[in-house]
């Protein structure tokens, strides 16, 4: 039995819906019904009646999310009292992302951090271009980006996630329903690049690691977001490229398939001017890195 764990029921018992506290709790619902269901096991008695609509709790359940909110409460106090110089945390951390999906990969990964409430986090949507200008320029504190993109020695990282190299694949392409893709695959299709003002950096990769499979990627139209490049995939019945397999999610229109001899350097990363000195952000840092 761990913090967690308890987080996990606590939630679930507020909730009374496995989907909600699942989403609430930045983890997959099997994932959370599978720890409830070993929480019930070493206690030795049900917690939840799971034949209902929404979620009930046993009469030992109903004690049992009493003491677990206890616990957590009393264990954020703790984290209060030790934590030294707390009012200096008080300035948030700008956070600069380019998809939604990869604050997402984010809020997962700081969700795992026990005291991480002690930071404020103010997550700012906007181009790749401008978040690499809003980081040099202090406007923001901290970026996520595709780790093909880190090119500055003024910068230190932190790597979020490792990923092959993915393609969007509009529904009515050849390879919509190929089981897998590999390089060999792509030569002679069209593609959809990312505009090389706004995002050079990530272009470039793309057409380096193309080049070094022995073609040269024939680029039919550019978007400056990957809502662009999956717009114009399906316009141009074109292949995009995606950095990360959690950017979009497979609808009707397009799927979402990796490169299967890619190599795992199109993940993210989060990264930072080594001169920042926003003391939230030193301690948001620490917390990553343990």
């Amino acid at each position: 039995m761990n913090l967690q764990t308890l987080k996990y029921f606590v939630s679930l018992s507020r909730t009374k819906s496995f989907t909600k506290a699942a989403e609430e709790c930045f983890v997959s619902q099997p994932a959370l019904s599978r720890s409830i269901s070993e929480l019930e096991n070493k206690l030795g008695c049900s917690l939840v009646i799971r034949n209902s609509r929404l979620v009930e709790l046993t009469e030992e359940g109903k004690i049992f999310a009493l003491e677990a909110e206890k616990v957590l409460r009393q264990y954020d106090i703790m984290i209060e009292k030790v934590t030294n110089g707390i009012d200096k945390f008080k300035e948030p951390v700008k956070v600069g992302y380019i998809i939604y999906g990869h604050i997402t990969v984010f809020n997962k990964k700081i969700s795992q951090i026990p005291n991480r409430k002690l930071i404020e986090i103010q997550p700012i949507y906007d181009t790749l271009f401008n978040v690499w200008e809003n980081l040099q320029s202090d406007e923001i504190d901290m970026a996520i980006v595709p780790e093909v993109c880190i090119n500055y020695n003024n910068v230190n990282s932190f790597r979020l996630s490792k990923s092959k190299l993915y393609v969007v694949v509009p529904s009515k392409h050849e390879l919509f329903n190929k089981d897998f893709i590999k390089f060999s695959h792509l030569k002679n299709q069209k593609f959809i690049g990312w505009d090389s003002e706004e995002v050079p950096l990530l272009i470039d990769a793309h057409s380096k690691i193309c080049e070094e499979n022995g073609f040269k990627p024939k680029f039919v139209a550019y978007g400056k977001k990957m809502g662009d490049v999956m717009t114009l995939s399906i316009l141009h019945n074109a292949l995009g490229f995606a950095a990360y397999d959690s950017t979009i999610v497979d609808q009707k229109e397009f799927r979402l398939k990796p490169i299967l001899d890619s190599e795992e350097i199109f993940g993210l990363a989060c990264i930072w001017k080594k001169t920042n000195r926003n003391p939230s952000l030193e301690r948001l840092i620490t917390m990553l890195e343990k």
